[in-house]
């Protein structure tokens, strides 16, 4: 019976191998077949099940990407169990994976963190590889009953390389309520008893790999993603959070020796605020060690403070507990992808990120992150997100940023001397997504780092900026910079005076002929510019008066050089009224953006 199975198995193995199409030969490997399975035993233990078979289709797939399988798992919580590792070869011959192929290791994000030195990665090193040989793996992590605050979790029903055959598997006592939700698909499960059990099992054919795209959407927007859980909505796993000794935001003598100061002030207040921020991000060590790997459980602020580092939730309760001591209020906030987010689905396997929603006198309301000294504030940075504030009174707070268009307007007036030097006087206006807010909030002097072109680095003086804490900024200032142009021969180069916060700031770069999904950009936007500058007598524009209207369904662009004697008008501006374009509309998308980016929109030439 035994050598019938293996033969089937065979059998089966090499009829799929001849459904392969030529389009999926053209990527580095194809899933066979893939399994997962979830199951909530009645004791409350819970078991993860994960089997492959995938096959390798060229030398990089099998030295660069799936030469090896690597599981995570807590031995302290967690039992891995190794059913089946082998490979088939080319000409069918299988290749048991040996004992020394299995290794654990520390993984690589708990190196240098002693608190969660008890992890485990073990490193499946597969044997036989060539091409067109299949990997097959099949392993089970078999968790306690009290790991998880909830049988939960989620997938995404695609693969970076095509998937010949995908099954999703939910498996709860009869007498357990499970919740579920398939976004992006109308796939409904099929539901069977087996021996006590409820089984939901959803299964998909012939699904294309995902798309690596520049100015692409999150994929939970683009592909089937299931969520699933036990909790029927967030506040049991809230409470769980709430009831732990770290969400009680306790200090030590050190702690509050570090946040003492002047608390009168209200300048004093948001100044306390950035330090206490950048303190934690740049002095407290980070340690990306995913939540679930912990179960959930959090270590007091005072342990990260005296271990000097901690994960993104650990740092997040840290800044928290100093802000609060320092009299600022503060709390942490989870961020969910808004495609993977569902209120009455309690599931915190989608967490994407950590932050600290406060108040700052004379800001207002931001969200500070701990992993970097934000120069926006998050919530105009993740228009397709959930922010989830965590108030102390163990209720939520709900936040969806608006997904506001980018302003960006410039003014400037220069005049270049005999000697290349540039002075005159800028204005500007940002609004929505574009203002780097907090930076300019912690120095005014800032701005200058968000210059581009010829004044890029020029020395700026008599900065007044207003409607700061508001929703739309603009400035005012005057600059300087000796030997602006840059010179080759008797030609001198002008680079066209803009932001780095807008469209320059996406990276765009070279965009590809044809697009086979959707494009969503950070923000709509609409930036333009005006420039007048006022040249020597003896310098001419060289690259020539230009005019360039583009007016489509995607927006609009403009691009305006004018030359009057030795003055030089220039106006550039690009207005994209919608976030997301469609396949069809990519072209037009295209155009304007290939517009935008050339050097000849970018830059004038004079000569002397």
């Amino acid at each position: 019976m035994k050598k019938f199975m293996t033969n089937l198995v065979l059998l089966l193995f090499l009829s799929s191998l001849s459904r392969i199409n030529a389009q999926e030969e053209n990527y580095d490997a194809v899933y066979l077949s893939l399994k997962k399975e979830y199951t909530l035993n009645p004791d409350g233990t819970v078991d993860f099940r994960y089997s492959k078979a995938l096959k390798l289709q060229n030398y990089r797939s099998i030295n660069r990407l799936y030469g090896e399988t690597f599981v995570v798992y807590n031995p302290d919580y967690q039992d891995l169990v190794i059913e089946q590792a082998y490979t088939i070869m080319a000409d069918g011959k299988k290749v048991i994976t040996p004992s020394n192929a299995f290794n654990e290791v520390l993984p690589h994000f708990a190196a240098h963190a002693p608190a969660f030195n008890k992890l485990r990665e073990m490193v499946i090193t597969h044997t036989g590889l060539e091409i067109g040989a299949t990997i097959f793996i099949d392993y089970r992590i078999h968790s306690d009953k009290n790991f998880a605050p909830a049988f939960m979790g989620s997938s995404m029903l695609a693969e970076e390389q095509p998937v010949k055959s995908m099954t999703v598997v939910i498996r709860v006592p009869e007498s357990q309520p499970v919740f579920f939700h398939l976004f992006n698909a109308s796939l409904k499960p099929t539901e069977t008893s087996e021996n006590g059990f409820r089984v939901y099992t959803w299964t998909t054919n012939d699904i294309p790999a995902m798309e690596t795209e520049k100015l692409q959407p999150h994929p939970a927007y683009m592909y089937p993603s299931l969520i699933f859980s036990t909790a029927g909505n967030y506040q049991a796993l809230v409470d769980f959070f709430t009831n732990q000794e770290a969400f009680r935001y306790q200090t030590d003598p050190v702690m509050d020796g570090f946040v003492a100061g002047p608390e009168s002030e209200n300048q004093k207040k948001a100044e306390q605020a950035f330090t206490i921020q950048e303190s934690v991000v740049k002095e407290i060590n980070l340690f990306e060690v995913p939540e679930e790997l912990t179960g959930y459980r959090l270590r007091t602020p005072v342990e990260v403070w005296n271990s000097n580092g901690g994960t993104v939730a650990e740092k997040a309760l840290l800044m928290s507990a100093l802000l609060k001591k320092a009299g600022i209020p503060a709390n942490p906030a989870l961020l969910f992808p808004a495609s993977q987010f569902d209120a009455n689905i309690g599931n915190l396997s989608t967490i994407e990120e950590w932050a600290v929603r406060t108040e700052i006198p004379s800001r207002g309301i931001v969200f500070l992150s701990v992993k970097q000294v934000n120069a926006y504030d998050m919530q105009t940075q993740e228009p397709g997100g959930v922010f989830m504030v965590l108030n102390e009174d163990k209720t939520i707070q709900l936040v969806t940023p608006e997904k506001d268009q980018a302003g960006l307007s410039m003014k400037g007036v220069f005049v270049i001397d005999t000697a290349m030097n540039l002075s005159g006087d800028l204005s500007g206006i940002l609004s929505g997504p574009a203002i780097p807010f907090l930076a300019l909030s912690r120095n005014e002097d800032k701005l200058k780092h968000y210059l581009r072109g010829t004044i890029e680095s020029a020395k700026l003086s008599a900065i007044s900026f207003s409607g700061l804490a508001g929703g739309e900024a603009s400035f005012t200032c005057t600059l300087s910079k000796p030997g602006a142009l840059k010179k080759d021969s008797d030609m001198y180069y002008f680079g066209i005076p803009c932001f780095s916060t807008g469209i320059n700031n996406w990276d765009i770069g070279q965009l590809t002929a044809q697009r086979p999904i959707p494009v969503q950009l950070p923000s709509p936007v609409k930036e333009s510019y005006n420039i007048t500058i006022s040249l020597p007598e003896e310098m001419k524009l060289f690259s020539g008066p230009q005019e360039i209207r583009i007016d489509n369904k995607a927006g609009s662009f403009l691009f305006l050089v004018k030359a009057n004697g030795n003055v030089i008008q220039i106006q550039k501006e690009l207005v994209i009224d919608n976030r997301d374009i469609e396949t069809r509309d990519y072209p037009v998308l295209k155009e304007l953006l290939d517009y935008w980016s050339l050097w000849q929109t970018n830059n004038l030439i004079f000569r002397r």
